[in-house]
């Protein structure tokens, strides 16, 4: 372990899971005990804010002829299932809707797992955990995936796009989900007893 206070070399660690640091004399600890609760909060911020995105208009636009109109997710989806733009719909859904939902619900799992001191499964966790950080680097690529599928959603039509407050919540919670995931330190996996 490295000192938080001075940058020294701590090697091996008590039978408590602390060490006192032998150049400063700071107690340094196995694991960091303020990252669960970082987790926690980034967690529960960022479900919230999912959840409450898929609620709200993600793009607002007018078509030639056509009075304002607002559309969530949902009805993004459900239109270009039904203009045929199936191939879209599903990555759309898949990529916006179920990644988040597979954030939401592993980094759950691992939180879980960690407050209540599961010691099972150790292996499975860590590759979740592998998982989840590396889907954390695509929250900005499923925003620019809703903005095509609302232009590729026209088919053709002529039409201005403004983009609402659902996608500005569904960007924010994404952020949050992905510190969370960062926060989360990985060798509370493999300390907890």
């Amino acid at each position: 372990m490295v000192c938080g206070s001075c940058g020294a070399t701590v090697i091996g660690m008590g039978s408590n899971g602390s060490e006192p640091c032998p150049r400063c004399g700071t107690i340094v600890p196995a694991v960091w005990h303020g990252d669960l609760e970082v987790s926690w909060m980034l967690f529960v911020l960022g479900t919230i804010g999912f959840g409450a995105s898929l609620f709200l208009p993600f793009v607002g636009y007018v078509e030639q002829g056509y009075a304002d109109r607002d559309a969530t997710l949902y009805e993004g989806i459900s239109t270009l299932w039904h203009r045929g733009a199936w191939e879209m719909a599903l990555v759309v859904f898949l990529a916006v809707l179920m990644l988040p939902l597979f954030r939401c619900i592993g980094l759950g799992v691992l939180l879980w797992a960690d407050d209540f001191s599961v010691t099972t499964m150790r292996m499975p966790r860590m590759r979740l955990l592998r998982i989840l950080q590396a889907t954390g680097r695509w929250v900005f690529l499923e925003a620019l995936i809703i903005g095509a599928a609302a232009v590729a959603g026209a088919l053709g039509v002529h039409l201005t796009i403004d983009v609402e407050a659902g996608l500005y919540l569904y960007a924010v919670a994404g952020i949050l989900m992905s510190a969370a995931v960062q926060a989360f330190d990985v060798r509370r996996i493999w300390l907890s007893s």
